[in-house]
Formats: structure tokens, C-alpha cells, sequence
């Protein structure tokens, strides 16, 4: 029999081999008593054998057990980012794409954990299916109202299409100069409609206000005139752009600002001894916007984000979450260096030239905004050491 034990040790079936001891054991219990000085040693013999045995068995299932907390905590995991995921609140289109695909991909990767349990297994999908259902609902609900305000927005748009067309062939110079750009102003501060007719939209609204400026032109027949107008315009349009305050929507203010640039393009020339100052006062108000909007999403991101690590820190599996967040911000980072230094090194490349000159300060603004984007990055690795 301690043979017998002793050649199951080196069977590959933990089964077989552990069915076999148990086997063994019965048959030693149906054989008589030995000889007393063989009696200990026999039995130490056979109980070595069999504890070698169990010893394996043991092992086996510490080694599946650990596995399946493996799995546990992986799968409490991804239920906790799809969770917070629900929570983020996308104000755009852009967003929503970007947060999809990162719902996707914790659905891939909750399919690569593999079976745990039948009842913990249950537990945790349904805790995971009702992030997903919640986040595709939120999705839904937003197209739906950003379907209902596109809508309204059309009808807002058409409107005022109606009233500049009113206005084309009015020779109130002044007072409907006055209306007709209040009206482009309006314009700019109606949201989104899809792209086929809001241009078909734009080109009516603007072929209505166009009507107007060509017969104030025709009318008042020199440039001296029209360039007194423009420089009223101008300034205007810069008390506009120095009064613009900023929404909680940062596409709609970003785009607002585009919008000025472009009125402030399509006004026309000034007087030559005003050129330079109503350009320079422009250009100042127009940057300051533009860097104030930077400011402010810089600040509205490290706020997200601290709120973000501030809710991480209260979870059970907060230290692998946070060396996930970690290890994404430095892989962004190195990437970022790398487009920044290759663009710094084609900078030594560039003729002496206008044109080179203009591209060069264009690459030098790139890399500018490039070494602003890894200190933000960086800022945020502190506040996740913090």
C-alpha cells in the first residue's frame, strides 16, 4: 500500500490521485495489525505519502481560490469606472463619442475576466449591466433634447431670416444699420442646427444682410462714407467683443468668438489714420477673450478632475485605480513630448523666407500649446500624489 500511495503522488489527476489515497486508506484499515517495530515506521511512510497528496489538493484550490478574487475585485472594478462614467455629465457631441468609447472598452474588458461564480457572477452583471443601461439612457435622453432644441433653434434662425429680409430695402441708414448688426449679434448667440440647413439658413440670412450693407453702399457712393460706417462698426463690434461674458458652455463661447472674428473680417476697410489703432484695439480684445476661455476650461478641468480623484479615494480598490490614472496621464505626456520635440527640430529645417517665417511662428504656437498641455497633465499627476 505505501507503494502504491507513493507512485499517486506523481499522478497529473489531482481526481485520480486523491480518490486513490482515499482508497488506500480503507484497504490499511482492512488489514490486520503488523509487527510492533515495523508498526511506526510503516505508517509515518504511508502518512508522508498521503500528506504530500492532500498537500497538492490544498494547493490547487488556494491557487482557484485566489484567482477568483482576482476576478471579484477585476469585475468591482470596472463596475465602479462604469459607474462613474454614469456620472460625468458631456456638455457636446465630442464628449459623448470620447466617454462612449471608453463604456466600450470596459465592456471588452469585462468580457476578458471570465467566469467567477454563478451567483457572484449574477450579482456583479447586474450591478454592471445597470451602469451600462443607465449611461446608453443618458445618451439617449441628450440626443433627444438636443433634437428638441435644434428644432427650436431652426425656427429661432428662419425668424430671423424673415426680419433681415424685411430690412434689405430699408433706407433708415442709420437706425437699420443699427438693427441689421444687432441681428447678426442675435445670430451668433442662437445655438446648434444641423449642418444642411443651418447653411442653408446662414447663406438666406446673409444674402438679407448683404442686400442691405450693397445699397447703403450704393447709396452713399464713396469709400469715405462707407469707411466712416465701417469704423463704427468696428468699434462696436469691439465694445461687443470687451462686454462678452462668458456661458456655461464653452462650445457655444468658443464658437462666439469665431463668430466675431469673422463679422469683424467681413466689415471692411477703415480710415487709413484709424487702420492701426482700431486693429490694435481689436486684436487685444480678441486675445484676451480667447485666453481668458483657455483659462477658464484649464480651471474647469483640474476642478473635474480633483472631484474625480477626490471619489476614486473613497473606493475599496482606490490605490489600482489611481496607478491606471498615473500610468494614462504619463503615457499622454511621453506622447505629447514627442510631437512637441519633433516639432522643434523641424523648426532648424526652415528657409529664410516669408513664408518659412510664418510657418515657424505657426510651429513655435503649436509647441507652445504642447508644453501647456504637459503642465496640466503634470499638475494633475501632483494632485494624484497629493
Amino acid at each position: 500500500l505505501c507503494e502504491r500511495a507513493e507512485r499517486l503522488v506523481n499522478e497529473t489527476s489531482l481526481k485520480e490521485s486523491t480518490n486513490g489515497i482515499n482508497v488506500l486508506h480503507q484497504e490499511w484499515k482492512a488489514i490486520g495489525p503488523v509487527p510492533e517495530d515495523k508498526k511506526t515506521d510503516l505508517w509515518e511512510r504511508f502518512t508522508t505519502t498521503t500528506n504530500l497528496i492532500y498537500d497538492k489538493r490544498r494547493e490547487h484550490y488556494e491557487q482557484m481560490e485566489d484567482g477568483r478574487k482576482e476576478k471579484i475585485e477585476a469585475k468591482q472594478a470596472l463596475c465602479q469606472e462604469a459607474e462613474g462614467l454614469v456620472t460625468e455629465e458631456p456638455k457636446n457631441h465630442k464628449q459623448w463619442e470620447k466617454l462612449t468609447e471608453r463604456f466600450i472598452k470596459i465592456q471588452t474588458d469585462w468580457k476578458t475576466i471570465g467566469f467567477v461564480s454563478k451567483d457572484q457572477d449574477e450579482e456583479l452583471w447586474q450591478r454592471f449591466k445597470a451602469a451600462c443601461d443607465a449611461f446608453f439612457n443618458n445618451k439617449k435622453d441628450h440626443y433627444k433634447h438636443i433634437k428638441d432644441l435644434e428644432d427650436d433653434n431652426i425656427r429661432l434662425k428662419t425668424d430671423m431670416c424673415v426680419r433681415a429680409e424685411a430690412l434689405a430695402e430699408s433706407v433708415e441708414w442709420k437706425q437699420t444699420t443699427e438693427e441689421v448688426i444687432q441681428l447678426q449679434k442675435e445670430w451668433k448667440t442662437i445655438g446648434a442646427v444641423p449642418y444642411k440647413v443651418g447653411e442653408k439658413l446662414w447663406k438666406r440670412f446673409r444674402a438679407a444682410c448683404d442686400a442691405f450693407f450693397k445699397n447703403k453702399e450704393a447709396h452713399f457712393g464713396n469709400r469715405e462714407g462707407a469707411e466712416t460706417e465701417n469704423l463704427a462698426a468696428k468699434e462696436a463690434l469691439i465694445n461687443t467683443i470687451e462686454s462678452f461674458e462668458f456661458t456655461d458652455d464653452e462650445t457655444a463661447n468658443h464658437e462666439t468668438l469665431k463668430g466675431l472674428q469673422k463679422q469683424w473680417s467681413e466689415i471692411g476697410f477703415v480710415p487709413l489714420k484709424l487702420k492701426k489703432e482700431i486693429q490694435e484695439r481689436y486684436i487685444a480684445a480678441i486675445d484676451q477673450k480667447f485666453d481668458d476661455l483657455r483659462a477658464s476650461r484649464k480651471n474647469k478641468s483640474m476642478t473635474n478632475f480633483k472631484t474625480h480623484i477626490d471619489k476614486v479615494k473613497t473606493t475599496d480598490n482606490s490605490n489600482q485605480v489611481l496607478r491606471r490614472e498615473n500610468a494614462q496621464i504619463v503615457s499622454r505626456i511621453n506622447k505629447i513630448k514627442e510631437e512637441a520635440d519633433l516639432l522643434e527640430n523641424n523648426i532648424g529645417f526652415f528657409a529664410q523666407s516669408k513664408n518659412a517665417d510664418t510657418l515657424r511662428k505657426e510651429v513655435e504656437k503649436k509647441v507652445a500649446e504642447l508644453k501647456k498641455q504637459i503642465a496640466e497633465l503634470e499638475e494633475k499627476r501632483y494632485l494624484l500624489a497629493d
